[in-house]
């Protein structure tokens, strides 16, 4: 409440992979009496990492240089050696510190290449969730399917705006905006796997 009108504050972020995110965003409230809510839009995990590699072909076309294939078959060949995997070492370093320096301290490639050529493991919302359920409150999150807001922008939006305590929306300009001119546009994840790649993927989520 601020010069006697409501005022509600919203932060974002693209990815879910550290637990931390999930406690600071939760801690970050100003009243106890409206704690803070989660909005959680996930995408069929598949085509999240198809649009992550397409962003970087995109943007840094010298930085990642592998197919699509390529780059999953490497990731996933690392995921399978579980605790081992040196990025799973890496990422529990962070989480362990609290920090991302254990990243940063090894270099600008490896720094990003840690958060930016995991397409992957931002996927892995069996994983991820939990956290934001934990530190929120099951009453307190809510998941929307990222499907569901494309095919009906609008009233996926009043669904939010109704659980996050806001009146509804009457009408809504869902044209889109900042559309980006992503490499490889017009080809799918499935057109760019390899069909035991893409078995072997659609097993892991």
């Amino acid at each position: 409440w601020c010069q006697g009108r409501h005022v509600f504050t919203i932060e974002a972020t693209p990815t879910l992979r550290f637990p931390e995110i999930a406690r600071r965003l939760a801690a970050n409230h100003i009243s106890t009496a409206r704690p803070a809510k989660a909005v959680i839009l996930l995408r069929d995990p598949i085509d999240r990492a198809w649009s992550h590699y397409r962003m970087l072909k995109g943007y840094f076309p010298d930085w990642e240089r592998r197919t699509f294939d390529e780059a999953v078959r490497e990731e996933l060949s690392e995921i399978g050696k579980g605790p081992a995997g040196s990025w799973r070492i890496l990422s529990e370093a962070c989480m362990r510190a609290q920090s991302l320096s254990p990243a940063i301290e090894r270099g600008p490639d490896v720094a990003l290449g840690y958060f930016d050529k995991r397409y992957l493991t931002s996927g892995e919302y069996v994983i991820l969730v939990p956290h934001f359920l934990t530190a929120f409150g099951r009453d307190n999150v809510l998941v929307v399917d990222f499907k569901d807001f494309v095919e009906d922008t609008f009233a996926t939006t009043n669904c939010v705006y109704t659980f996050l305590g806001i009146a509804p929306l009457a009408t809504l300009n869902a044209e889109p905006v900042n559309v980006g001119k992503a490499h490889l546009k017009g080809t799918t994840a499935r057109d760019a796997l390899e069909p035991e790649t893409l078995r072997d993927l659609e097993t892991f989520f």
